[in-house]
């Protein structure tokens, strides 16, 4: 029987590939996870699935990989995932109330990840911005968490115009050179007691914002 390997995880590739790097199956996160993984890479490859929008089982943790009551799941959001994607299933996690502690070490990751910053002083803001015909017009910020464009070099966060019937992401230097009274603050959370892995993921995601915070005042709390 050939060995199989499954390539690192990626949005964009998925595969399982034999020995001869012959793709065997397009993706392995249709169903349930495989009961062989343990914590870290069950959630390394939940962390793909919840935003590729495959099905959920009824009453499954997907944090555990174990069956419970209906009165004990709860259906939660990753923090932040408006920041990589508006579909309404996005960064969805269906967990028993019991694993909420798991869910803190998914969204850790995922603020590593994609460099998410989840709170921050331009929610609910009107602000000036240029549009993409070089005309001034006056956008909205609403509640949505802000990333790093590894296209733009630098942050960027989602604003709406037109009475929120267009958007667009603006990296934060545009913003302060057309509003210049406004000082952009993000807030870090202080976050204790992590399993070394985890720790690891949140100091990495730590550090990188203190490295590329040119145009933001960092709080932590």
């Amino acid at each position: 029987m050939s060995s199989v390997r499954i390539d690192n995880l990626d949005y964009n590739t998925n595969v399982v590939h034999d020995v001869n790097k012959n793709i065997i199956v397009e993706s392995f996160l249709s169903g349930k996870i495989p009961e062989i993984t343990d914590l870290k890479e069950r959630l390394e490859i939940l962390l793909v699935k919840c935003f590729s929008f495959t099905s959920k089982r009824c009453n499954y943790d997907e944090l555990t990989g174990r069956y419970s009551s209906e009165d004990d799941m709860l259906w939660s959001v990753l923090k932040g995932s408006d920041a990589i994607s508006n579909h309404h299933c996005a960064g969805s996690i269906l967990h028993n109330k019991s694993s909420k502690g798991y869910l803190k070490y998914l969204e850790i990751m995922f603020w590593n990840k994609y460099k998410v910053i989840t709170t921050h002083t331009l929610k609910k803001r009107d602000i000036n911005i240029l549009r993409s015909n070089g005309i001034k017009d006056k956008g909205h910020i609403e509640n949505p968490a802000m990333r790093w464009s590894k296209t733009h070099n630098e942050f960027i966060i989602k604003v709406s115009m037109e009475n929120n019937t267009l958007e667009k992401h603006i990296v934060l230097r545009k913003i302060i050179e057309l509003n210049p009274e406004i000082e952009i603050e993000v807030s870090l959370p202080i976050i204790n007691d992590l399993p070394d892995w985890v720790n690891k993921e949140y100091l990495e995601w730590k550090k990188f914002i203190h490295l590329n915070s040119k145009h933001i005042k960092i709080i932590e709390e």
